[in-house]
């Protein structure tokens, strides 16, 4: 049988109980801000676009960043419109795209 380190031997049944009862309040509260941000259904709403894009884009997490920040995101670039297949910022061409067409065909 494996020795329980001292510094653990100490660490009682109430004490571990009340440590996982902050873990689950903390978790719960993390929860209740990323509702109140409406974060999981942003994320799930530009995942679902990512989806639908006829190519997959070079970037996706930058597509990602720009569809949620609806462009107002500078490091993410063109990456939403480049997907969508509309052309990148003046005096860039769109990024080139990956992975083949998800609709059916070449």
């Amino acid at each position: 049988m494996a020795q329980v380190p001292p510094d653990l031997q100490a660490f009682t049944k109430q004490q571990f109980d009340e440590a996982y009862k902050r873990a689950l309040e903390r978790k719960r509260l993390f929860k209740e801000y990323l509702s109140r941000h409406q974060v999981m259904e942003k994320l799930n709403d530009s995942i679902e676009k990512l989806f639908e894009c006829e190519r997959l884009p070079e970037d996706p997490l930058g597509f990602i960043a720009e569809t949620i920040t609806g462009g107002r995101s500078g490091a993410a670039g063109s990456a939403a419109n480049t997907a969508s297949g509309e052309k990148g910022s003046v005096g860039k061409g769109p990024k080139p795209l990956l992975g083949p067409k998800l609709t059916g065909g070449p």
